[in-house]
C-alpha cells in the first residue's frame, strides 16, 4: 500500500470504516493530513492506491463508516 500521508503524519487506513474487499479492490478510510478521512482504494493487481473521492470536501473529512455502525 501507498503512503497515504506523506508527512509526519499517520494516514490511520482502517480506522473508521475498516477494510472492504470487492473483486481485486481493497476499500477502507484514511486520513491523507489535507482532505480529512475520506474513502480510498487500492488495487491489488498493480499496487495502486487512490483517494475515491472528497466526500466532504475540506480539511474535516467525511468519516465513512462512522454511520454505518462500523466504528
Amino acid at each position: 500500500m501507498a503512503d497515504i500521508d506523506s508527512g509526519p503524519g499517520n494516514g490511520y487506513p482502517g480506522r473508521y470504516a475498516g477494510l472492504t474487499v470487492v473483486g481485486t479492490r481493497l476499500y477502507f478510510d484514511a486520513n491523507d493530513g489535507s482532505s480529512g478521512n475520506e474513502l480510498w482504494a487500492h488495487e491489488t493487481t498493480n499496487g495502486s492506491t487512490w483517494q475515491v473521492a472528497d466526500i466532504f470536501s475540506g480539511g474535516s473529512g467525511s468519516d465513512p463508516g462512522v454511520f454505518a455502525g462500523l466504528t
